[in-house]
């Protein structure tokens, strides 16, 4: 609960969140940044990849979409120029990524507007850029007011390239957390994987879009490769993409295809909790992202692979050992033998107990819109009151 004067300040202060985008998972920030910190919200309504969207009317706040204009992948919002030469608002938060023409316009405007505040909600350098991008990225965090993060990983790129650790606040990333552990509550071992497979081998679970990207082909050549040493494993499939028959005619080449289930794609969360739930590990060989949030909410340990300046942040949910593992990156045979590994632990039914509720714990501490919150409120507090 937040006090009677943080509330006054929030009241009091007028703040804008323009984004590319609204995806549908991020419905419960969205409408908690709308209700708890008053932030009045303006959305793009395309993007370049094929992701559900919200249903814009549900948040209470949201002002209206800024259609975005693209030029290849960069790209700026109509109407953003209206808003920013209204005055409107003193703290304004954008996408923060270099492709954001908004995002520039907004900062090169502070010249003209100095007391304006820009914030930037980013995934931060990943560690990985060279040249001109590396320097561009550099430029736009230094002449942000203030850097909201998705990991800590980012933070230590950014402390590495100078930038005041005053400026950085890492607000990790969450989907529909309350929904979610209401649905943990009820959740006990089904017996979905043993009817359907006809066994009770170990069951792999991947959850997300089948494109090359995420590299299930390794996995699917993974699973192979255990099947031949003599450790069977099972793997469900969730997800649907453009990738499936080409994934569907690898697993029947490589004749595992009675313990591959291809379930297809699915947003029944109760439907969902289940299979993570029931499942003795997820598996996420190319980036992980929020496919990692999902799974160890369920108490689902997940692999995926080592190379962080090539994975999303979520990565960092994963606690090797504790929370999953990592694997070499692009390795078949180091794949399989972590999945081994991992399986010959988790046989241990109080070590998979342990692995469930550490699972728990840091979902429950970061990663959820609760969290996000009071991340975002002290800071936002703060540069208003520093703008008085």
């Amino acid at each position: 609960m937040m006090s009677k004067k943080q509330d006054e300040i929030i009241n009091k202060r007028a703040v804008a969140g323009v984004f590319n985008f609204a995806p549908h998972y991020r419905s419960p920030i969205f409408r908690a940044m709308a209700e708890q910190l008053q932030m009045d919200l303006y959305f793009g309504d395309r993007v370049l990849t094929p992701i559900k969207p919200l249903e814009h009317n549900s948040i209470s706040r949201f002002k209206k979409i800024l259609p975005p204009r693209y030029f290849k992948r960069f790209y700026y919002n109509r109407g953003f120029i209206r808003l920013l030469l209204s005055g409107k608002y003193p703290v304004i938060v954008l996408t923060g990524e270099i492709k954001n023409l908004s995002a520039w316009m907004a900062l090169f405007f502070k010249c003209i507007r100095p007391n304006l505040k820009i914030c930037l909600w980013t995934h931060g350098p990943y560690g990985s850029e060279k040249g001109f991008s590396a320097k561009v990225g550099k430029l736009m965090y230094r002449m942000a007011d203030h850097l909201f993060l998705y990991g800590d990983y980012a933070r230590t790129q950014l402390l590495a390239l100078g930038i005041p650790d005053a400026k950085i606040s890492v607000v990790y990333n969450s989907l529909d957390y309350n929904k979610q552990v209401e649905i943990r509550k009820t959740l006990e071992v089904s017996s979905t994987y043993p009817d359907y497979f006809n066994n009770s081998n170990p069951t792999l679970v991947y959850v997300g879009r089948i494109q090359k990207v995420k590299q299930i082909d390794l996995l699917v050549e993974a699973v192979a490769l255990l099947y031949s040493q003599g450790n069977p494993v099972n793997l469900v499939i969730i997800g649907d993409g453009q990738d499936k028959e080409q994934l569907e005619s690898l697993v029947g080449k490589l004749g595992i295809a009675t313990n591959v289930w291809f379930m297809g794609a699915s947003y029944d969360e109760a439907v969902l909790s289940q299979r993570l739930f029931d499942a003795d590990v997820c598996v996420s060989p190319g980036n992980v992202g929020l496919t990692a949030i999902h799974a160890l909410t369920y108490g689902c340990p997940v692999i995926t692979h080592n190379q962080f300046d090539k994975q999303m942040p979520e990565f960092e949910a994963i606690a090797e050992g504790v929370t999953g593992a990592f694997f070499v990156k692009d390795d078949v045979e180091n794949l399989a033998k972590t999945i081994k590994e991992w399986l010959k632990k988790s046989n241990n039914t109080d070590f998979r107990n342990e692995v469930r509720y550490s699972c728990y714990a840091v979902i429950d501490l970061k990663y959820n819109p609760n969290a996000q919150i009071k991340t975002f409120d002290k800071a936002l507090t703060a540069l208003q009151t520093n703008n008085k």
